[in-house]
Formats: structure tokens, C-alpha cells, sequence
């Protein structure tokens, strides 16, 4: 009885230590997932930092592009405007030297009246 009683143990315990073994590979195989995992994590989180970087150059890029482009803006409004009083003192030099030329006509006609 002794003897069965000691090979009951003796089997309990080769079961007992291929279940701590499985538990092993087990826990192993679940510390190589989560490494991995780690490492996954890592990866993304560097690629995010990265995509934040470039929103950010972006983002300064386009405020000083809009900043650029109100300057411009600014100053194509002016030139519009110095444009149209250009063309309105045209218009008007225009038309004096036009009255001008009128008065220098009747001038030399009536110097050559005056001569003949």
C-alpha cells in the first residue's frame, strides 16, 4: 500500500511538473508577445512624435504663408489704387496738353493774321 501510495505521488508530482512546465513556456510565450508589443508601441509612438513634429512645421509654415500672403495683399490694393490716380492724372494731363495744343493753334493763327 505504501508503495502504491508513493507511486500515486510519484505521478502526482511528474504531472504536477509538466504543468509548471507548460505554465513556463506559457508565461515565456506571453513575455516574448508583450516584448513585442513593447516594441510595437515604441515604434508608433516615435512615428506619432514625428508626425507631430511635421503638423507643427506645418502649421508654423502656413501661418507665416497667411501672413505673407495679407502682406501682399496689402500691397497689390495699393498699387491698384496708385494705378487708378495714375490714370486719372493721365486723364487729366491729357486734356491740357489737348487745351494747350488748341492755344498754341489759335497763337500761331493769329500771328500769322497778324503778319499778313
Amino acid at each position: 500500500q505504501a508503495l502504491m501510495a508513493i507511486k500515486a505521488l510519484r505521478g502526482d508530482l511528474e504531472r504536477t511538473k509538466s504543468g509548471q512546465q507548460e505554465q513556463r513556456e506559457g508565461l515565456r510565450m506571453t513575455n516574448s508577445n508583450l516584448q513585442a508589443l513593447s516594441d510595437e508601441i515604441a515604434k508608433a509612438n516615435t512615428v506619432s512624435g514625428m508626425i507631430d513634429q511635421r503638423l507643427t512645421e506645418a502649421y508654423t509654415s502656413l501661418k507665416s504663408t497667411r501672413q505673407n500672403l495679407a502682406e501682399t495683399n496689402t500691397v497689390a490694393l495699393r498699387i491698384h489704387e496708385d494705378h487708378k490716380n495714375t490714370k486719372a492724372q493721365l486723364a487729366a494731363t491729357r486734356e491740357g496738353v489737348k487745351k494747350c495744343a488748341i492755344r498754341v493753334k489759335q497763337v500761331h493763327e493769329s500771328l500769322e493774321n497778324t503778319i499778313t
